[in-house]
């Protein structure tokens, strides 16, 4: 009997079942596909007191929603590959946003080791392709068609365009967050204006200046 497998989270133990759901559709995905991780258990919680609309939502097709991605192998193995908040949709694929973010540090900080930089990778509505990938960072030691020829081993839809590398002033965030925390803020405080700018937010002169506005307010 295989007892492990590398990569996974391993089985669940007999009574609880774990399914992928197609995040857009709300359909279950035939076992190996690669999907929302629902879980069935008879210890699962009756939901949330007094909060029915959040209670409707974490629970589907009898299951609680992890709210993470992931998919179960064939011998009943989960896989975890992320969290939903942290995927992009682009022409139908799940692009992991960690997996783009990380990449494109590690190439930067191996090609210039001197160079203090933040960056974080989000995505935005496209009306093309469903998502694209948006480049949030402090300052690129070269051009983004450069940092863009590092990326190696990457599909090319996991490669976002030149044209979407924008730069902001974090000056003022630099003085107080470490780069790690500071490409947190990038990412979040970047959905948080777009949910109220959208596309417009890139035209906005306060646009490179917009992590400043979300850490004072």
């Amino acid at each position: 009997e295989i007892c492990r497998r590398d990569g996974s989270v391993g089985r669940t133990v007999p009574g609880i079942a774990v399914l992928t759901m197609d995040p857009d559709s709300g359909a279950l995905l035939p076992q190996g596909r690669t999907g929302l991780l629902i879980v069935r258990s008879p210890a699962r919680m009756a939901g949330y007191l007094d909060q029915e609309e959040l209670t409707r939502k974490a629970f589907v097709h009898g299951g609680y929603d992890t709210g993470d991605i992931g998919h179960v192998d064939a011998d009943g193995f989960v896989f975890i590959t992320g969290r939903l908040a942290r995927f992009a949709k682009i022409g139908g694929e799940m692009v992991p946003l960690d997996r783009v973010q990380d990449a494109l540090s590690q190439a930067l900080a191996g090609h210039f080791p001197e160079h203090a930089l933040a960056l974080a990778v989000s995505a935005v509505p496209d009306p093309g392709r469903g998502e694209r990938l948006v480049v949030l960072h402090t300052g690129l030691p070269c051009t983004s068609d450069e940092s863009l020829a590092f990326l190696v081993g990457l599909p090319p839809l996991f490669c976002p365009r030149a044209a979407d590398f924008r730069q902001v002033d974090a000056h003022k965030s630099a003085l107080v967050f470490r780069p790690a925390q500071l490409a947190q803020l990038l990412f979040y405080g970047f959905q948080r204006l777009f949910r109220l700018f959208g596309d417009d937010l890139f035209d906005l002169e306060g646009m490179h200046r917009f992590v400043a506005i979300f850490v004072l307010g």
